[in-house]
């Protein structure tokens, strides 16, 4: 597990909210494995995805 963030992806952004949300959900989609079925990766899901932010390519949870 890496526990540094990748501070290149918000080098245009200015709003704080922007940059955590950004810093965030990469370091998530990289480090994140799926509680439910134990898959060593998650993927983001489809953009405006209704109450979810990333789905587990295993399972589907």
């Amino acid at each position: 597990m890496d526990l540094r963030f990748d501070t290149s992806l918000v080098a245009g952004y200015k709003s704080a909210a922007q940059i955590a949300r950004v810093l965030t959900e990469d370091w998530l989609t990289r480090n994140m494995y799926c509680p439910i079925c134990g898959a060593e990766s998650i993927q983001s899901a489809e953009p405006n995805a209704p109450v979810k932010d990333y789905v587990c390519r295993n399972c589907r949870e």
